[in-house]
């Protein structure tokens, strides 16, 4: 079991500065096409990335490659896109880095490519999404909208019960309120009128991405069925601890800035969802 990979490796890993707004659309009308366009000629298998600051915003991308031979094609391809894009200063600097697996933080050697799978599903699921929000009536309130069918099917997907739901999106809710001091009675009014506010906005987004007339139906049906796919697979459920990492990614990947504000809110806005399941 390899636990790090090399420029050189069939993994890639690069790391794109930029800005928070133009990078987004980078991703999507630039990085992502290239991805593409080389799986379909066979040359790569899996792409995730996350956004990050270190302090300075950049995405960190990683491409798993068929073969290492399929290496050259895939930085030149970059070259090509990224170079005119440092000549106009919409990227600043990009770095190739050393891909070092969290395995233990992910359940093991026996678990990693699959966690990794997962994260490939979900990058290109939200980069088709975010493709759609320009077309919203209100893409800002759409983007965070969408933050709980990602959380609720992923979920689902890995075999967990209402219950058990309920119970890891409390894990969740508990660590970012105590992060950000939000135990106190102020802040839990807060966020308990913020939920009668949206509650029925949430059921009728809920209800609508159900319907096969949203133009998220789709994205989100495919999700679902890669994701059954990747849990009948490996055969197993995954801990708490692995599935919460997972859907803090997942959120990183859709909310371009403040995310662990919107994971605090999000989390605290599933855990009422699931908490009124279990009372009916």
């Amino acid at each position: 079991m390899d636990r790090f990979y090399l420029l050189g490796s069939k993994w890639l890993y690069l790391k794109i500065y930029t800005g928070i707004k133009v990078g987004e659309d980078l991703l999507i009308k630039d990085i992502y096409p290239i991805v593409i366009q080389l799986k379909k000629k066979g040359y790569v298998s899996e792409f995730f990335f996350i956004r990050y600051s270190d302090p300075d915003f950049h995405f960190r991308v990683r491409i798993k490659m068929i073969d290492t031979s399929c290496l050259p094609v895939l930085i030149s391809e970059l070259y090509h896109i990224l170079y005119p894009l440092m000549k106009e200063n919409i990227v600043w600097n990009l770095q190739y880095d050393t891909y070092k697996r969290e395995i233990e933080r992910y359940g093991g050697e026996d678990t990693i490519q699959y966690i990794e799978r997962v994260f490939s599903v979900d990058s290109e699921c939200i980069i088709l999404l975010l493709r759609l929000l320009p077309e919203a009536k209100n893409p800002d309130q759409d983007r965070w909208l969408l933050a709980i069918p990602l959380i609720d099917d992923v979920l689902d997907c890995f075999g967990y019960s209402i219950l058990e739901k309920r119970n890891i999106m409390k894990y969740c809710s508990d660590s970012y309120k105590t992060e950000f001091d939000f135990t106190n009675h102020t802040y839990k009014k807060q966020l308990d009128d913020k939920y009668r506010l949206n509650k029925n906005l949430i059921n009728q987004f809920l209800s609508n991405t159900c319907s096969e007339s949203s133009s998220y139906h789709d994205i989100l049906n495919t999700r679902k069925k890669e994701l059954r796919e990747i849990s009948t697979r490996l055969g197993k459920q995954l801990s708490p601890d692995v599935m919460s990492s997972i859907i803090h990614m997942c959120l990183n990947r859709l909310f371009k800035s403040k995310n662990r504000i919107y994971e605090l809110v999000i989390y605290d806005f599933v855990y009422r969802l699931y908490n009124s399941k279990l009372a009916r």
